[in-house]
Formats: structure tokens, sequence, C-alpha cells
């Protein structure tokens, strides 16, 4: 019975346990594909926020500078109106951002954020919403669980690892074929070359610069922005003596004694010595009280005690008159007053008051006109503007024959410090002289002293009056008579500035908008020799790149964020190699056998550049990585070169320099819509200046080397011939030529500048003379033949190059007459029509 009964629990366990793990596998599987289902919706939207800035097609324009506190430079492509990414309280917070070292956000790697940009800012971003009719086609009835896609321009240290290796770097990213890039000097935020000042090269020295010479960038056209640069100096002596400098001030000097200059090699140099004075000079002069004494001339201002001399001042008095400075009475009083008595006198009238003085009579008591006249003003009074006219007093009866002639004055307004003296060491006492009333208030001044030197009678400076010439050295400084001793001091020779090199003023200095290379002019009214030369930026147009991220969340809350960085294709026309055959499989014959035959990829620089390129391929070839069948386009050419004759082909890599461009050409130059695009500008140019070949539009014909303009030098020119083209003979042609048929070169001509056989893509250069291409030459077949059908390939097909004899004919790369002529031909090429090319991807843990 036992038995059974644990048989039975015993099943009752093996039940439960199986029936637990069923439901725990259940989950997990569940919980696994929630998982999957996020991470791919994520990536779903990685390929939504690609497809939507596609530039051809775009249906979001893309940010065109990295995110920033003042501009809407990081769009947000979100689900519904409940996601709001920026919110640190939403459900669907943008935990990721502060990874990406922009808007002042910092982060731990590897940790999410929990700061974001303060709400009060809202100019950092824009969105759409996914469920608006305007995201059509991605406004999905069942939409997928994606809850926002964050799109931003990469900035340099926006990624894990920084593109420069620099993590302070911010700057815009590009995508130059191969890899990431800094955006180079000369570019814009397009990726492309924006008409700055790239390099900015210093050539010769100029000497002799004394003030900081100006330095002048030509100005660019029309709305475009002129470069502006700083010198660099070199400090260098000159031959006469600039100043000197006291080592020892000596004591006792009580005058100042002579300078001499001696030995040095040079002579004329002159100067005084200062000496450090006993006492103080009087510094400051204030009136503390103007008084109310009047006066009738300036009164005179004196310094007195304190132990030193020299010192003076001057008063200065009121404008207009307002008191009595003087008066003269006449005439008989009515009544006797006693022999010899005092008389008071009062004056009215003439617009003042408060006068009071006092006159005496003669020996009858009554005359105003004794000998000598005693007549004494007691206060001036204030505001008379003319003569008072009326006395009062006690004699002044109604019989009296008393007259006055009053003398109006000035009140003192304000003293002058001419002279602060020497050799005080106590304040002096200031006296002003006296004016009239012997009962108005005196004025009152104080002086105030300097600092008092501790140390007087040293020689505490010496100031040139001459500088000489012809010092080799500086000369010994001595001091002769002013009865002191012991004073020492050194001369130092003057420098000029020699003028060593020139920076951009500050990064975006380089200007914008130049279409050539700027003039710099450096001016000084003493410098002279020193020259510079700017160059723009010259290339294709980069890929812009961008950084794409993006959130999902299932119901159950599964969430994956991911993350993608695409970039737009290279476009626009430059140079790849001293020789280009773009397209697959080219037609080419075996190249000549001659040892002084040469194809180089290495700058020519005829130009004299300091800063010369790197070198190029010699030949670039067309191997498209995706092409099926493959294609054999390097090794044809290989194939071609005899035996013995690879280190003909010098360049990028070593000899035989023969590489594979086709990543580096770019869209535009691996299309024939892009390439005919780019003829297409040169053809308006040169028919601009009467250079296109017949000279009606749409017009074919056969031209040789005497029936174009050649040039006679100057390489900034546009040639376009739309037909045959046979130069030959020994002329020299200069400038970009453009060839829609087919170009025959022999003999001993030399073209400076850019070949570009676009067209039926075919070149026949034969003889062994000496003829040779300075520059580069690039050859595409983009059409069948220039005749009877211009009906663009839908690719690039095969392109012919046949060199008959080799003598001393070749090929050389030389940037100054190929790179630097590219902006001779103004080209906005057409966006890119592929998607957007992935960069890298990742899976982010936040």
């Amino acid at each position: 019975m036992l038995l059974v009964m644990f048989s039975l629990l015993l099943l009752s366990v093996i039940g439960l346990g199986m029936m637990y793990s069923t439901n725990m596998e259940s989950a997990i599987n569940a919980n696994y594909r929630d998982k999957q289902v996020a991470l791919y919706a994520s990536l779903g939207g990685l390929q939504e926020a690609r497809d939507r800035i596609q530039p051809a097609t775009h249906n979001i324009a893309a940010p065109d500078a990295p995110p920033s506190l003042t501009a809407p430079k990081v769009i947000y492509i979100l689900a519904d109106s409940s996601v709001v990414p920026w919110n640190t309280s939403n459900k669907y917070f943008d935990t990721e951002l502060c990874q990406e070292r922009v808007l002042s956000l910092t982060g731990t790697a590897g940790v999410p954020c929990t700061t974001m940009v303060p709400s009060s800012n809202t100019s950092w971003r824009t969105w759409v919403f996914d469920d608006d009719s305007l995201s059509a086609p991605w406004n999905l009835v069942h939409p997928i669980d994606v809850k926002w896609t964050r799109i931003t321009m990469k900035a340099n240290n926006a990624g894990p690892v920084p593109v420069n290796g620099d993590p302070a770097n911010s700057m815009q990213v590009c995508w130059d074929g191969t890899h990431q890039v800094t955006l180079p000097a000369g570019y814009g935020a397009t990726c492309g070359p924006n008409g700055s000042v790239a390099s900015l090269t210093f050539l010769t020295q100029g000497t002799g610069y004394t003030p900081v010479p100006a330095i002048t960038f030509s100005a660019p056209p029309a709305g475009g922005i002129q470069a502006t640069a700083d010198p660099q100096f070199q400090m260098v002596p000159n031959d006469q003596v600039a100043n000197v400098t006291m080592t020892t001030g000596g004591t006792s000097y009580t005058s100042t004694p002579a300078v001499v200059f001696t030995g040095g090699g040079g002579a004329g140099a002159a100067a005084t010595a200062v000496v450090s004075q006993y006492g103080s000079p009087v510094q400051t002069l204030s009136l503390s009280s103007a008084g109310t004494k009047c006066y009738a001339a300036t009164p005179t201002v004196a310094f007195t005690g304190g132990g030193g001399t020299g010192a003076s001042a001057t008063a200065v008095l009121e404008s207009t008159v307002s008191c009595v400075a003087g008066l003269t009475v006449s005439g008989s009083c009515d009544h006797s007053l006693g022999a010899n008595s005092t008389v008071t006198i009062g004056l009215s009238g003439g617009g003042g008051s408060g006068f009071s003085g006092t006159a005496t009579v003669g020996s009858n008591g009554k005359s105003m006109n004794p000998n000598p006249q005693s007549v004494t003003i007691i206060n001036p009074g204030t505001g008379y503007t003319s003569n008072p006219t009326a006395i009062s007093g006690a004699c002044y009866g109604v019989s009296h024959s008393v007259t006055i002639i009053p003398v109006l004055g000035k009140h003192l307004q304000s003293l002058t410090l001419t002279s602060g003296g020497t050799g005080y060491t106590v304040v002096p006492a200031v006296t002003i002289s006296a004016g009239l009333g012997s009962g108005a208030t005196a004025p009152a001044a104080v002086a105030g002293l300097g600092t008092i030197d501790p140390n007087p009678g040293q020689v505490i400076a010496v100031n040139m009056t001459s500088s000489g010439s012809g010092y080799t050295s500086a000369p010994t400084v001595s001091f002769a008579g002013g009865s002191g001793s012991g004073a020492a001091a050194v001369a130092h020779l003057g420098v000029t500035r020699n003028l060593i090199g020139l920076t951009l003023a500050a990064p975006g200095y380089g200007g914008a908008g130049y279409l050539s290379d700027p003039t710099v002019t450096i001016t000084d009214a003493t410098g002279t020799g020193a020259t510079a030369r700017a160059r723009i930026g010259r290339g294709p147009n980069y890929g812009k790149v961008h950084l794409i991220t993006s959130l999902a969340e299932t119901r159950s809350g599964a969430r994956s964020m991911t993350q993608m960085e695409v970039s737009g294709p290279v476009l626009g026309f430059h140079i790849t190699a001293a020789l280009t055959l773009d397209g697959p499989n080219p037609i080419i014959d075996t190249l000549p056998n001659s040892s002084n035959f040469i194809v180089s990829g290495n700058d020519n620089n005829s130009c004299s550049d300091p800063y010369a390129e790197p070198p190029h391929p010699a030949i670039g070839s067309f191997d498209d990585p995706n092409a099926s069948p493959p294609t054999h386009s390097t090794q044809t050419i290989l194939d071609q070169i005899p035996a013995g004759r690879t280190m003909n082909y010098p360049g990028e890599g070593g000899s035989p320099a023969v590489r594979n461009v086709w990543e580096g050409l770019g869209e535009t130059m691996r299309s024939p819509s892009g390439l005919k695009a780019y003829i297409d500008s040169a053809e308006g140019q040169a028919a601009l200046y009467g250079l296109r070949y017949p000279p009606a539009a749409n017009s074919i014909g056969d031209f040789t080397d005497a029936t174009i303009n050649m040039g006679t030098g100057d390489a900034n020119r546009v040639v376009y011939v739309d037909g045959n083209l046979t130069l030959s003979g020994n002329t020299d042609g200069w400038g970009i030529l453009v060839v829609t048929g087919t170009l025959r070169m022999t003999g001993n001509l030399k073209w400076h500048g850019l070949v570009l056989a676009i067209g039926d893509g075919n070149v026949d250069i034969g003889g062994g003379g000496n003829g040779q291409v300075v520059g580069a030459m690039f050859v595409a077949k983009i059409w069948d033949n220039h005749v009877t059908n211009r009906t663009l390939l839908p690719a690039l097909a095969a392109p012919s190059a046949s060199w008959n004899g080799g003598g001393n004919n070749g090929i050389l790369y030389d940037h100054c007459l190929a790179d630097t002529l590219l902006s001779n031909v103004p080209f906005n090429p057409p966006p890119g029509v592929n998607p957007l090319k992935v960069l890298s991807f990742r899976m982010l843990p936040y």
C-alpha cells in the first residue's frame, strides 16, 4: 500500500515539474521573440531615416550642420505624440544623446543619460510624426514598434571612436570615398569646396618691418567673404641703439649727469639722464575757498616754505564783474560832521547789493576832497553788473553835493598749477595776493605733494635722443658730472621684424566664395620683400556623414536601440591619377618600350608650391567590386606594360603605380550622366570666352592645333572641342581641354593642363618625339559615338587608349596644371541617386 502511495506521489511531482518546465520555456521563447521584434523594429527605424534623407528624393531635409543649441540640427521621427524623447520623465526619453558630446551634454560610456538640454531651450530640435499623412508611405496602418529615430550630422567626436583620434575635436566629418575625415581645409558644411583659402604658403621672408604690416587678400566675387591672416615675426637686431636700462642708480647726484656711449662700432647715439629728485614737486593745488574779496586785477599766487623751490600757479577770476573794487568820492556833505571825521558810505543800484565802506572828510568837517583822500572798502558787495548810482550815509542830507565814481571788479574763481617746482619735503603754504574788502573773507588754497622718493639723487632713467648707426654690438654706457657717482646702465640695440610666416587669422577666416586663388599683399612703411601665396580648396564634394539612432519597444517592454552611420557619395570632378581610364576593361595597346617614356603620378609641381600633392597613381583603373561578371581593368593595363619598364610608372605605392580608383571616383565620375553634366559646364565656360569649337551650339567638327586657340602660357582657360581633334607639331597648348570625339596627339606637342577625352573616350597618341601632357589626362566613354548616337549609355563603357612609339613622350601629373584648374569650371554636381552608403552599424546598451 505504501509503495503505491509513494509511486503516485512521485508521478505527481514529475508531472508538475514537466508543466513548470514547459511554461518557463514558453516564457523564455516569448521574451526572446519580443527582443527580436524590438531589434528589427529599431533596424527598420534606421532604414526609414536612411531612405527619407536620401538627397535626390528626400522626404526629410537632413541636418546641414552638427547639433547646435541655437538651430534645429537634431531631427526626430516620432511614432506619435506620446513619444517625447527630450523629456526626461517621458517613457521613451533619449538616453543616448549625451554620449555624442553635443549640446553641452556629457555622459559616461555604457551608462544611460539622465540629463537633457533645459526645457526652456527648444531651438535645437525639430520633429515629424510617423502617423502623419505627410510621412507617407511610412505612416503604416499597423506600425512597427519603433518609437523614435534621431538624425544628426556627425561630428568628429560624436561616435565611440573619434575620427582623428582627438575626443575634444568636434569638427564636422565627411566621407572621402574610403575613409571618414574631418572637414578638410577649404571645404564648407556641404563637405565640398566653398571657395575658402585652404592653405597659405609663405614664399619669401621680408626684412625691416618695424610696425606690424597689413596682410590683405584680394576680394572674392560679390557675396563672398574676404580672407584674413596674421603675420609671424622673427625679431632681428639692427645697428642702432634703441634704449638704455639702468642697472645701478648711483648716489648724490644733485644735477643731471651727461650720458656717454663708447665702443660698439657705431657712432651718433645720444641720450639724457633722469635723476630722482630730492623731495617732491607740488602735484596738486586746490582752492578750498574762493572768499569774498574783490579784484580789479588778477591776483598773484605764491608758495612759501616746504624746503623746495620753483612751484608756481596762476589765479583765474570770474568771467564777469560782480563787486566793487575801487571808489572815488568828491563833493561835500550838507552839514559838518567834525574835522577829519569818518563817514559811512552805502551804495545802491547796478543790480548788486551788500557794499559798505567809509570815507574821511576834510578839516572843515564837510569836504570829501581831503588830500590825500581816504576811502576804505569794507565789503565789496556782490551781483553788480553795472556801476551803482545812489549813495547813502550820515552826511547825505538834502543839500549834499557828494558824487561817487565806483570801479567794478571780479571775484576769484579758480587756481591753476603751472609748475610743481622741486625739492619740497613738506607741503608749502599758498598765499594769494590781497583783494579789496577789509571785512571780506580772504581766499584759501591747499597744495599737495607727490610721493617723496626715499632714494633721491639717483639716475633713474635714460631717454634716447638719437639712436646713432653702425653699431655691431651694444656700446658701453657711462655717466659724467652731476656731482654724484656710481650710476651704471646697459644699452640695447634695436630690432626689426623679419616676416617669417602667415597664418589664417582663425578657423573660418579663410573667407569663402573665391573662384580662383586670391592674391596676398603685404604692405608696411619700412619693410620689404615678403611674399606669400594662397590656395583655395579644390576637389570633389565629399559625402556628408549622418548619425542615425533608433529606439524600439514592444508592448511587453522589450527594448532595442541601434545606431547607423551613413554617408552620401563622393560627387564632383577631381584628379584621381596622371592617366585615368574611366571605364571597365579598357581597350589598350601595348604601352611604349622606350626607356624615356614615362607616366608619373608623382607631383611635377611646376609652380614650386611648398606643399606639393602626395603621389597619385600613374594610371587609374576602373574595377567595380560589385560587377558581375568581374572586370579586369587593372590587370589589363598591367599586362600592357613591357617587361623591364615597370619603373616608368612611378607614383602612389611604388612602381608600377597602376591602381583601381573606382571607389575614389565617386558617383559623378562613375556615371555617364555625371560626366556629361561636368563637360556641359565646361562647354558653357568655353563658349563664354569664344573657346568652343565649333562656335555654334550643338554642332560638331574636326579640328587641329592650327584651327583652335592653343593659348600662350595661361592655363586658366577652358577649350571645348565637340568632335575630333588632332594635335601635332612643336606647339604647346594650355588649360583644360575637352574633346568629345577622338583625340590624336603626335610629335613634340606639349599640353600644359588637364586633358579630358570624355564622350567617345578614344585617345590615339603616336610618334617618338617629346610630346607630353603635363597636368593629367582622363578618358571616359559615355555614349556610342559623338556623330550618330550621343544617347548616354546606361553605364560607362570601355575607354580606348593607344600609344604608338615612345620617345620622350609621357604624362606627368602636376597639381598646378590639374587640380588648381578645376575651379575654372563652375560645377554643381547633381545629387547622388543611390541609397546612402552604410559606413557602420552598432547595437547600443541604452
